[in-house]
């Protein structure tokens, strides 16, 4: 279901800063270095139902973050063959398969309002979050992965450097694998290029690079080699005002 952005003047980018000393982590199923997370994930793309897997980006913030009110977060992924192929073409353009693409904004929590994805910090969930996501195709082989999470505008606090915060979660189901779509079985490289921390009383961090130790990037079906991962080309990152119909 597709979400409106509750407060636009959160995401409005101010001029912009590239943080230093910081950095991004992607993995399959739980935060980076957390019980269960992976770097890689196969599959046998032999059901339409049941989810095929589900990734979450994290990031470790520098100093000085004093209000936080949203971040955006881009991933961009290419797969073998030449072509994406129906199965990864999740985008708006292609109803067989767009539905296919979860947006997990903040982790699902239990019943107390436990995050049920392990990560050492839920800053989002615990200020009641809104926000979206959606894909978009961007060459033959690749495509984009877009996300964004928000509260209202003056109403966040400030964040500990260096200290593992849930970012953003992309869950793909089963749907139409059997019978229906190609392009399951290829593999595929996923590189989380870009974090933006925003807020609407500073300038926008700009986090691109690993947190040291960590690792952006994940594979599916595949090792990192067969895919060019980690040298995934980054797409220019449109402005949320263009995209805004991705969401979901």
């Amino acid at each position: 279901m597709r979400k409106a952005l509750l407060m636009a003047g959160v995401l409005l980018a101010m001029t912009a800063t590239v943080a230093s000393a910081s950095g991004l982590e992607l993995a399959w199923s739980a935060c980076f270095g957390q019980t269960g997370s992976a770097a890689s994930r196969t599959s046998a793309c032999a059901s339409n139902t049941g989810n095929a897997g589900q990734m979450f980006a994290s990031f470790r913030p520098p100093a000085g973050v004093n209000l936080l009110e949203g971040i955006d977060v881009f991933v961009d992924f290419q797969t073998s063959g030449g072509a994406l192929g129906c199965w990864w073409d999740m985008s708006i353009a292609n109803p067989t398969r767009s539905a296919a693409l979860v947006s997990l904004h903040v982790s699902p929590a239990d019943a107390n309002g436990v995050p049920l994805i392990p990560c050492d910090n839920h800053y989002f969930l615990d200020n009641g979050a809104s926000g979206g996501g959606g894909m978009v195709t961007t060459a033959a082989d690749r495509g984009q992965l877009k996300g964004f999470t928000a509260i209202g505008a003056g109403t966040g606090s400030a964040v500990a450097q260096d200290a593992q915060q849930y970012g953003f979660g992309f869950r793909f189901t089963n749907a139409a694998t059997v019978g229906a779509c190609t392009g399951c079985t290829k593999s595929a490289c996923f590189v989380l290029n870009t974090i933006n921390l925003t807020s609407s009383q500073a300038p926008t961090v700009v986090l691109q690079s690993p947190h040291p130790g960590s690792q952006n990037w994940i594979t599916w079906n595949g090792d990192a080699q067969s895919t060019g991962c980690p040298g995934a080309t980054p797409t220019r990152n449109a402005t949320w005002g263009s995209v805004k119909s991705l969401y979901r």
